[in-house]
């Protein structure tokens, strides 16, 4: 089995979450920068959990549910936005308390 020829954003598990959640996506090519940011539904930034270059393949990064100072968001609706070099996945995620 190869690497995937396309970019993809698996939904989050477990969701909805209390106090955090995994987020998996595949990267098809090699020296491809990507963002994975969290966004509230205001489409402000909560949080970035990847900034980079990474290699080929399946990736899985948590988010336990922080903003930029290390507290915890509201309960409430955030996104997982996957930015890369030929567009943007977006997986709804729902935060519980």
């Amino acid at each position: 089995m190869g690497v995937p020829e396309t970019y993809f954003l698996f939904p989050a598990f477990p969701n909805p979450f209390n106090p955090e959640t995994t987020l998996s996506f595949i990267v098809p090519d090699e020296h491809q920068t990507i963002t994975l940011n969290i966004i509230n539904v205001r489409g402000q930034k909560i949080k970035t959990l990847i900034s980079g270059e990474v290699a080929p393949g399946v990736h899985t990064v948590s988010w336990n549910g922080t903003d930029w100072d290390n507290k915890y968001v509201s309960a409430g609706i955030y996104f997982g936005v996957l930015n890369h070099n030929s567009g943007t996945k977006i997986q709804k995620m729902i935060m519980l308390k």
